[in-house]
């Protein structure tokens, strides 16, 4: 699949127009469709197969949990991913959309590293990574930080670093297995340890997102977008930090 063909479903033009600049930036010859309801949606899926529907689910004419049930009764949509986009925070709506049959689901509003694990788990071919990454490093790393705590010894540096890289590896395991069992109070703790590896290696969007998600942790709530975006910020740390040893 060189060039694959995704149809965007939402009625809000400015969801639209930045659900297409993420796209053409994630997937650069991307083929692009649009539709503003369920029922433009069905229909366009009638007429041709797309490899992918990003779309919203609460829309006028048919929302998107109908239109998914009434798109999966097509022979070729039986398994072409349809990602679900809907308000994060509102209790039961992620298994409204798995049960009308979505592959997947993301909250809004909609952030670009989601929506690049998305892409990667189910069209991988095309994908490619976020150029803000490597391009804007001070984003995520705070050399003045991490220069205060190693100092001016460099054997203590290389032990530093490497065991930076060690609880970061750690953490991504821990925090993957507590999502798995939904342990919040594991999660709660894991959150924390991260947070505070990170503040002393003067990761400071990693510190941004953990505080975050261990402000808001509670039973029933969106695991996949805490994964997604933690492990995210994780691999970006890593890379960071292995930059540095090498």
């Amino acid at each position: 699949m060189t060039s694959p063909h995704v149809l965007l479903v939402d009625d809000n033009p400015v969801n639209m127009m930045l659900n297409n600049r993420m796209m053409e930036s994630l997937i650069p010859n991307v083929r692009l469709a649009e539709a503003t309801d369920g029922l433009q949606a069905l229909e366009q899926c009638r007429g041709q197969v797309f490899d992918l529907l990003l779309m919203d689910v609460q829309m006028p004419v048919m929302d998107g949990i109908e239109a998914t049930k009434q798109i999966r009764l097509l022979p070729e949509y039986a398994k072409i991913p349809i990602i679900g986009v809907t308000a994060g925070n509102v209790l039961g709506e992620k298994e409204k959309c798995l049960d009308a049959g979505m592959s997947d689901f993301l909250p809004k509003p909609l952030r670009q590293n989601d929506l690049l694990e998305m892409l990667k788990k189910h069209i991988a071919t095309g994908v490619q990574r976020l150029p803000e990454d490597n391009k804007h490093p001070e984003m995520y790393l705070d050399m003045n930080i991490l220069k205060e705590q190693m100092g001016g010894d460099d054997d203590f540096r290389k032990v530093f670093l490497n065991l930076v890289v060690k609880e970061l590896f750690l953490a991504q395991e821990n925090l993957k297995s507590g999502i798995k069992e939904k342990n919040t109070g594991y999660l709660k703790q894991i959150l924390h340890k991260v947070r505070g590896t990170a503040g002393t290696a003067g990761l400071i969007k990693l510190v941004e997102q953990t505080a975050s998600w261990e402000s808001r942790i509670e039973d029933n709530m969106d695991y996949t977008a805490m994964e997604n975006e933690i492990v995210h910020e994780i691999n970006t740390g890593l890379e960071l930090i292995k930059n540095l040893i090498s």
